[in-house]
Order: structure tokens, then C-alpha cells, then sequence
């Protein structure tokens, strides 16, 4: 869950992305609702990842800033050492 100023948390409203969904620069990834707003939550990084496991369900209750609420991997995560590409 991002920490945006002072708000004590959020919920999650939608998951645009789903369990090995690619993720690309500024795509949205849920929609969070505070007490204030509902707002998209989009990555900035600068690579594409797949999205991993959503470890906080839709309407699951207030979550707070810092929480982890999903996991990522990065291309680089199916490659071994030598660049090879790993089968999966």
C-alpha cells in the first residue's frame, strides 16, 4: 500500500492486473479507496514485470501504508546466470 501523506490507509477497491498479467510502465494496478479519494495505483518502474501473488483481496478492509499488498517479478527472475533462458 503506498504511504501518501497523511492518510491512514486504504482499501482495495479493483485489480486491473491479475496473477501473471504483464506489467508495464505506468499501467494501472488497482484502484484504492481512502476516506478522502479513490485513486489508480500505477508503477513507475522503469522495466516490465509480471505480476506474482495479490495478497490483498478486493473490499478486504483498510490496509495500512506500507503494506505489502502484491508481489512482482522482474524478466531477469526466469534467466539463469549464464542467460539462458530457464523453461516454466
Amino acid at each position: 500500500m503506498p504511504d501518501i501523506g497523511d492518510l491512514k490507509g486504504g482499501t482495495i477497491e479493483k485489480w486491473y492486473k491479475q496473477p501473471g498479467d504483464i506489467i508495464y510502465r505506468d499501467d494501472i494496478i488497482c484502484d484504492i479507496r481512502t476516506e478522502s479519494f479513490t485513486f489508480g495505483m500505477v508503477t513507475d518502474d522503469d522495466f516490465d514485470s509480471m505480476m506474482g501473488k495479490i495478497l490483498v483481496e478486493e473490499e478486504s478492509g483498510m490496509v495500512d501504508p506500507g503494506t505489502v499488498i502484491f508481489t512482482t517479478f522482474s524478466e531477469d527472475k526466469h534467466h539463469c546466470d549464464d542467460g539462458d533462458k530457464k523453461d516454466e
